[in-house]
Formats: C-alpha cells, structure tokens, sequence
C-alpha cells in the first residue's frame, strides 16, 4: 500500500497568534497583553484594531512609552499627525533619550510641513547617535525644502560619508545642483542614485529633467520611459516627456503624453498648460483656450495662473479679439509684475489697436526689468517712427544696434 502524501496546510501562524493573544486577552487581561495584540494586528497593516488595542494597553498602563510610541507610528501611517506629534511627544517624555522616537517625530513635522521643528527632532538625533545617517539625510531634506541649500548639501555629505550607498542623499545633492545650475553634477549625482537605487522612478524623472535643461532630448526622454516604466501612475513624468517631445518639435507624440498626465491627476495645472501651448502651436485656439482656463480655475496652483493667462492672451490676439487679450495680460501682470515679456506682449496688443501711448508705456516698463534686451528697443524704436519721433526712434535703433 503505498504511503499518503500529507497535503501542504496553509500558513496559519498570524490565526494561531491572534487565537492566543485573544485567549490571554480574556484570561488575563494587561497591558501589555493589548500592546502584543496590538503589535500583531501591525503586520497586517489593520491600524484601527492596532491603535484600538494601543489606546486600551494606555488605559491600563499610563506609563507604557513603546505603546505610545507604536500608537504614534500608527497615526503617522495613517496621515493623522496631529495625533501622532502628541504620542510620540508622550513616549519622549516617558524615555528623554529614544532617538527613534525624536526621528520619527522629525519625520511626523516634515510630513505637516513644519521643516523648523523637524530640524530640531533630527538634530537631538544626531547629537546622541552621531553616526545616524538617515538622520543627516532627513534634516538635509528639511533644510532644502526650507531653502537652506548649503546646509543641506553639507548634511547630504555627512550621510554619505556614513553610508556611501544612501541613494536619497545623492538625490538631494542632485537637486541641489540642479536648483544651482550645476546641470553635469546633478548629472552625475542623480546617476550615483539610480546606481544605488535602480528602481528609484524619480531619480530617472530628475535626471531627464537636467537632461531637457541641457537640450539632450534623446537622453531625457529615455529617462522618463524608464521612469514611466518603473512607476506608471506618475502624472509628472508623462508631462515631463511630452515637455521633452515639443521641445524635439513633435507636438505629435507630446500630446498622448498631456493627456495621460490628466487623466492621472485631473488637477495637473501644468498639464494643462503644456497641453494647450501645443495645442496653440497646431493652431486649435479654441480648444487651448479651453486648456488655459481650466489651469487658471484650478485655485491649488494660483502661481502657474500667470502663465496661464498669457498664453490665453496669445490665443485671444491670434482670433483677433484684442480687448480679451489685453484683458488677460493684464491679469497675467498682476501676477507677476516681474515678467518683461509679459508687458511687451500687451504693449503689442496696444499697438495694434494703434494705442500707442499706452504701448510706448508696457515697452517703457519691459525695459526697465530687460535693459539689456534689443528687440524691446526695436519694437519701442518702430512705434516712435509710427508717432514721427525721429530722433526717439533713432536713439532706439542705435541702443538696439550696440547691444547686438
């Protein structure tokens, strides 16, 4: 008789740990028998029974610092920071010296946007365990998003000089030179991260974007199909390359790409933008205009709204409707007083409605922010001729010709 084979039994080792955390839990109900049960319902990522049995162990014991602390970590998965800053503040109390506590705390801050305390947490991290390299590279974060460049770089180097393989300090650095200009290292430094990391979608999106700056279309598209590739659902990288097809000239293929980075996220204000700017270069005015205004009533992104409102402006001009053009570079000003270009468009518009006085004052104030721009002259220079100011549009054309 041949002997049975026994069938294989599924893995049932969570069942017969949550049947014993259950039957001690009824049998004699503690602390830290609710924190295990706790601790158990962690692995399978069910947080509300986790932070439920966290609560009860506090009950029971006030001055259980680990629950306070994993209650914390819980609330933090599950986006509820304020309550995560509180437990974890807590636990901090209960134990002044748990760096992991400070850290995730510092990470808690970051993630509400409050870059100062987050700085403070990694700080007192670094101060008892000065060999913590996440810790260099979480504050190195803070302080770049703070806009303290140098201070990040130099705590990108002290993670690195720690552990040589941490993909996000070269990503950092990366973006630190590329926020600089210094486009061939954050070549090479977004390259170390890829090196470290070749799964890390946003380090081929980054790259391309440096790329694209260096006008190496070829490369930069072939980052972000790389990037794509590794993370699909990631609307600003489908921009990104259909940014880098219009710039190769090939509106074409630029356009699925637009549109899929809608499609991904219907808020993508720049998606918009770019979608209608080629849409305005096929000459499909009307359905730009419909791109342009639906960037300009996304209010969560009112600084593109400039841009927004001078491209519909140049969609206006060409469908000849100057009053709305001059209407929306007026806005588009408003926004960004700044932009010299902005203000020569509208003074073009004035000049087409042979309003010249107010074009000689847009080119009058584009100058003033472009002094060295010739073609401001010029176009300044045309109109005084227009006006028989000989000697003005004279002086115009000769400050135009020595700037050539």
């Amino acid at each position: 008789m041949a002997s049975s084979v026994p069938s294989p039994r599924p893995d049932n080792s969570f069942e017969s740990a949550l049947a014993a955390s259950n039957f001690l839990i009824e049998s004699r109900p503690s602390a830290q028998a609710f924190y295990d049960r706790g601790n158990l319902y962690g692995t399978t990522f069910d947080y509300r029974r986790t932070i439920a049995d966290y609560s009860r162990a506090i009950e029971l014991d006030p001055a259980h610092a680990d629950a306070y602390y994993d209650r914390g970590f819980a609330y933090a998965w599950t986006k509820v920071y304020d309550r995560a800053v509180s437990d974890l503040t807590k636990a901090i109390e209960l134990k002044p010296c748990w760096t992991h506590a400070y850290y995730l705390r510092g990470d808690v801050y970051s993630f509400m946007g409050d870059h100062a305390r987050a700085i403070a947490d990694f700080t007192k991290v670094i101060a008892r365990t000065p060999a913590h390299a996440h810790a260099y590279f979480s504050r190195g974060t803070a302080q770049e998003t703070q806009g303290n460049l140098d201070a990040a770089l130099a705590d990108y180097d002290s993670a690195l000089a720690i552990n040589d393989d941490l993909a996000g300090a070269y990503y950092g650095r990366g973006n630190i030179h590329r926020e600089r200009g210094q486009h061939e290292l954050a070549i090479a430094e977004y390259t170390k991260a890829i090196a470290c990391a070749p799964d890390a979608a946003h380090a081929y999106n980054s790259r391309g974007i440096v790329y694209d700056l260096l006008g190496d279309y070829e490369r930069s598209i072939a980052d972000y199909d790389t990037s794509i590739a590794l993370n699909p659902n990631e609307p600003s990288t489908f921009n990104n390359r259909g940014y880098a097809y219009e710039l190769k000239g090939d509106v074409d293929r630029a356009l699925p790409d637009y549109d899929k980075a809608i499609e991904l996220d219907p808020d993508c204000t720049i998606g918009y933008i770019n979608r209608g700017i080629a849409h305005f270069r096929q000459e499909r005015y009307d359905v730009a205009i419909e791109d342009f205004t639906k960037a300009i009533e996304n209010e969560a992104t009112a600084a593109k709204h400039a841009v927004a409102y001078v491209n519909r402006g140049h969609c206006w001009l060409m469908k000849r409707d100057t009053e709305r053009a001059i209407t929306d570079y007026s806005y588009s000003i408003a926004l960004d007083p700044g932009d010299a270009g902005i203000y020569a468009r509208r003074a073009s518009a004035y000049e087409g409605k042979e309003d010249y006085a107010r074009a000689i004052a847009d080119y009058n104030r584009a100058i003033a922010i472009k002094p060295q721009q010739p073609d401001l002259y010029v176009s300044r220079g045309v109109i005084y001729l227009r006006k028989i100011r000989l000697i003005r549009a004279a002086a115009d054309f000769y400050r135009a010709f020595k700037l050539l």
